[in-house]
């Protein structure tokens, strides 16, 4: 788990300057909300990685006791005999479903601020051209106007 972590922040630091391509132009703005998508990106991964090694890790306490989905015959093997057996598994099971709340808050928290990130970074604004032109137009036998509207 802490070599994942470890990997995770190096990509997390190497991914703004692998996207560094000098960008004549688009405005300073724009590639630092780039910059911090790719960290907003790698904190959701982090949240996600957070409720995956939770999950797994009370499931394997579960096993060892033989609750949850493994009662019954499905377990394999008898449950510990012993309380302090028991009151391990239990600890163990309560950390990994602590570790797996608090990677579920950093998903959410990091999947919206990614979102917003992402939208400042890569959506382009249009500025608006609303335009009315009035033309008018001549001849020796006519004349009138002619009217644009452009939204």
């Amino acid at each position: 788990m802490k070599r994942l972590l470890a990997s995770m922040v190096v990509l997390a630091m190497a991914a703004p300057a692998a996207h560094a391509e000098p960008q004549v132009e688009t405005e300073r703005g724009d590639e630092t909300w780039k910059n911090v998508f790719a960290g907003g990106l790698m904190v959701t991964l982090t949240g996600a990685t957070m409720v995956w090694w939770g999950d797994q890790r009370m499931d394997t306490a579960e096993h060892a006791l033989c609750t949850g989905q493994y009662q019954g015959s499905a377990c394999g093997h008898p449950p510990p005999q012993t309380t302090a057996e028991v009151d391990s598994y239990n600890n163990k099971g309560d950390h990994a479903q602590t570790v797996a709340r608090v990677g579920g808050g950093i998903f959410m928290v990091g999947a919206i601020f990614t979102i917003y990130a992402g939208y400042r970074g890569f959506v382009k604004e249009h500025p608006k051209t609303e335009q009315v032109s009035i033309t008018p137009t001549a001849s020796p036998t006519s004349a009138g106007a002619q009217l644009t509207l452009r939204w």
